[in-house]
C-alpha cells in the first residue's frame, strides 16, 4: 500500500508484522506534491477485514492482498 508521509507514523500503529514492516521511499512525481511511501506487512487473514477501512480512513490507497502459502521465521522452522 501506499502512504503519505504525514499518515505514516498512524498507519504503522495500526499495521502488525512478523517483527516491522518494509517501508519504501516512493519516488516523487510531479502530479504528487506530498512525499509518500510504499508500505508492506504480513497481517493475520483474520484481522484484514477490520484492517483495511481503518487503513484507508487514515490515507492508505492501492491496498493489496494475497494469499500466503507459509511463514518461515527462522532457520529452526525449516
Amino acid at each position: 500500500m501506499n502512504v503519505p508521509k504525514r499518515a505514516l507514523a498512524a498507519v504503522l500503529d495500526h499495521l502488525p508484522a512478523l517483527s516491522s514492516p518494509t517501508i519504501w521511499p516512493l519516488a516523487a512525481m510531479h502530479t504528487t506534491h506530498e512525499a509518500q511511501s510504499s508500505i508492506s506487512s504480513v497481517v493475520p487473514v483474520a484481522d484484514i477485514n477490520a484492517l483495511i477501512p481503518k487503513l484507508l480512513k487514515l490515507g492508505a490507497k492501492g491496498i493489496i492482498t494475497m494469499a500466503v502459502s507459509s511463514v518461515v521465521q527462522s532457520w529452526q522452522d525449516c
